[in-house]
């Protein structure tokens, strides 16, 4: 294994996708299922004890879940700074508890010389169909203090679905060269996913002009909200 890395998923009530994971997840070589961990972030659906119960006695995985204990609409970005926070490797692969990261995806993650100057992307699908869907800029793999670096989630855009993660990707692309890894493809789940809901972007776009028109770019008070490590 050349990379040590952390797969961070924040999660809103969503157990019913948690076997389909560990199906994914049963799919990695030995090597990467030996060295993989895993957290998992209730972003504050109070459904953390859910989860616990629906996952196996033992996986066979390194799995820490973290509860943000506050329930704050669309809380997935500052889920998702919690996680990447607790991360204790130096790389770290951010995607949403709907999306697989299929054995390809791990093997190169795992087994490249992969540059620390940048972050990755892949080409997305659905598992079902396997036809192609926009690419996903909430699935990425970087090191860990790159993406501090950036300064992480802008927590002002919470609380609306749509258009929270696009002042981090440029705060990202500032910092980082983006690798986009077109033959390598993670797979959307329709079924249970946040994909079928409606999206209000309206805010988030007005509110990203703002802070691009009054140089606010640079996000601060990360992690606004009580959360606790749940043992289990």
């Amino acid at each position: 294994m050349k990379n040590d890395i952390t797969l961070v998923f924040p999660y809103y009530n969503s157990a019913n996708l948690i076997p389909l994971q560990l199906e994914c997840w049963n799919s990695y070589t030995e090597d990467v299922k030996n060295n993989l961990k895993i957290i998992i972030v209730d972003d504050g659906s109070n459904a953390a004890n859910k989860l616990v119960n629906v996952l196996p006695i033992n996986t066979g995985f390194n799995i820490e879940i973290y509860e943000v204990t506050e329930d704050i609409p669309w809380n997935s970005e500052g889920a998702s700074n919690l996680g990447i926070h607790a991360a204790k490797t130096k790389w770290v692969l951010r995607t949403d508890m709907d999306y697989l990261i299929p054995k390809e995806v791990m093997d190169y993650a795992f087994n490249t010389d992969l540059d620390e100057n940048s972050y990755y992307t892949f080409n997305a699908r659905y598992y079902q169909t396997k036809a192609n869907i926009a690419v996903h800029g909430n699935t990425f793999l970087v090191l860990k203090d790159l993406f501090f670096k950036a300064g992480g989630y802008d927590e002002d855009f919470t609380g609306n679905h749509g258009y929270t993660d696009v002042l981090m990707l440029l705060n990202l692309g500032k910092v980082a060269t983006h690798v986009h890894l077109n033959n390598l493809y993670i797979e959307a789940v329709l079924n249970g996913s946040i994909h079928t809901l409606e999206r209000n972007e309206s805010i988030n776009r007005e509110l990203f002009k703002k802070k691009i028109r009054d140089k606010e770019e640079k996000p601060s008070n990360l992690m606004r909200f009580p959360w606790r490590k749940v043992e289990f």
